[in-house]
Parts: structure tokens; C-alpha cells; sequence
């Protein structure tokens, strides 16, 4: 099921950290989604977002606009074309949607738990190197995105957070389970048996995305959960 799209309303000037605790969000505030459904490629961020949109229009204000925002991202699933796709998807999404200007963007990945080389597949199939998915996952970025990032990869980064985003103010920490991308597979049809540089050629088209965790594995969802923090100073 597609997520609508969906255009987040301007409150004005991004709130001051008073001005948020006035208004109810004294402390950390937390809120949850569980991806049940399928979604697409061009409707990825909006289906991790879910139903909460007032907390999502905080988070809008709060990071908007700001000169300061650093986002990092983590992914240790990401073994695919595709799955390598929602990640510079995701990215270039949250600034659109959230109306952010990235200071800073760090990738973090770990390495392939087997490799395979010379096994040449789909964008659905696995990396046959980590090297060659790290080659693939940057060049989706810098074309996505085009934005400057930095990239890391190692056998086990260990990490609280799939998605961090920081400013001076403001910490807001994003949990997915089992993480941002495992339960993503591509729909059947013509588009699954594209190479992975076709898939980047055509990467404004807007792929079925196929959630496995609400459909065959445990039928639990991918879980989502978000915490907006106030920094301490």
C-alpha cells in the first residue's frame, strides 16, 4: 500500500527549545510506527513517518532551516542495489520533506558477512563484495543526494541509532526493527530484473518496495521508533 504523499504544514519560525516545552514536549518525547504494509521507492521516508504527523511537525520546525544539522545513518543489512537505492533515497527524502540543510552526512556500514566475487546478479541480489556494494552505495549518494558525505565501513560498527539527527539544540534518534532496509525487498515485475546500474539510471521512478516482516517472516512489521531530545547544556 502506497503512503499518500503528504505536505507538512509551516508553523513559522523553527520553535525555541522554551517555546517546545511550553507546548508539551518537556523531555524526551517519543512516538512509534509499525510498517504493516508494503510502500515505494518515492514514498519511503513518508511510510517511516506513519500517522504521526504533529510530532513529525515539530521535528520539521526544529530542524528546518538551521545551518548546524548532522545526520548520520547506519545500516548493517543494506546488501543489495536496491537496498543501497533506499538509503540514498532516504536521505535525500528527509531533506526534502523535513526542509533541512545538512552540515554534515556520515554512512555507516558493516562489512558483507560472506562474499562471493565474480558472482555478477540483479539489483535485488546480493553484493558479491562489500567492496563493490561501498563503490555502489556512494555513487547512489552522490548522484541522489549530491551533497558531500562522508562513508565508513567496517566489520561490526556498533550503534544505538539507525538514524541520528543533531543540531545544537536537538537530538532526534531513529530505531528501526529489524533495521532501515532488511525487510525491503523489490516487487515482482519487470523492474526486479534490472542491473544495478540501471537501477541508479532510473532512480526518480518510483519502485515497489515489498515489506517482508509484515508479509512472510514473523508478520510483526518493521518497527519504528523515534525520540526527540532536548540537548543538555
Amino acid at each position: 500500500m502506497d503512503h499518500p504523499l503528504i505536505q507538512l504544514q509551516d508553523m513559522g519560525r523553527s520553535p525555541s527549545k522554551e517555546m517546545l516545552l511550553t507546548l508539551g514536549f518537556a523531555g524526551k518525547t517519543s512516538f512509534n510506527n509499525a510498517i504493516l504494509g508494503n510502500t515505494s521507492t518515492q514514498n519511503f521516508f513518508y511510510t517511516i513517518m506513519g500517522s504521526e504527523l504533529d510530532r513529525w511537525q515539530f521535528v520539521q520546525n526544529v530542524f528546518s532551516d538551521r545551518d548546524d544539522v548532522q545526520l548520520t545513518i547506519f545500516d548493517k543489512y543494506a546488501d543489495t542495489p536496491f537496498k543501497c537505492l533506499l538509503i540514498a533515497l532516504l536521505i535525500r527524502q528527509m531533506r526534502e520533506v523535513l526542509s533541512l540543510r545538512y552540515k554534515s552526512i556520515q554512512v555507516l556500514m558493516n562489512n558483507l558477512p560472506a562474499e562471493h566475487p565474480g558472482l555478477i546478479g540483479m539489483a535485488g541480489d546480493r553484493f558479491d563484495t562489500t567492496r563493490h556494494r561501498n563503490e555502489f552505495v556512494q555513487q547512489a549518494i552522490a548522484r541522489i543526494v549530491g551533497q558531500i558525505f562522508s562513508f565508513s565501513c567496517r566489520r561490526n560498527h556498533l550503534r544505538k541509532s539507525d538514524i541520528l539527527l543533531t543540531t545544537e539544540d536537538f537530538t532526534l534518534k531513529i530505531r528501526a526493527f529489524p533495521s532501515l532496509t532488511k525487510s525491503w525487498i523489490m516487487g515482482n515485475g519487470a523492474s526486479s530484473y534490472l542491473s544495478a546500474g540501471k537501477l541508479l539510471d532510473e532512480w526518480q521512478t518510483d519502485f515497489p518496495c515489498y515489506n517482508q516482516s509484515g508479509n512472510e517472516y514473523d508478520k510483526n512489521g518493521v518497527y519504528i521508533s523515534a525520540d526527540l531530545i532536548p540537548n543538555k547544556k
